[in-house]
């Protein structure tokens, strides 16, 4: 009995520790994508405000 409790022990430990491994991925590409977002957001800006200065005299 206690043979097994020390092998399922073991099993969770294994378990936790991938767990850990694939939750950092996570938090990795979640904090890529954020970055990619940001640059999407300031070249967004940087267009806007082009068009706009392009366009003054258009109205």
């Amino acid at each position: 009995m206690i043979s097994q409790i020390a092998s399922d022990s073991s099993q969770v430990v294994t378990a936790v520790v991938q767990l850990n491994a694939i939750a950092e991925q996570i938090a990795t590409g979640a904090e890529e994508v954020a970055a990619q977002a940001g640059t999407v957001a300031t070249a967004g800006e940087k267009m806007s405000a082009t068009g706009q200065r392009f366009c003054v005299g258009c109205r």
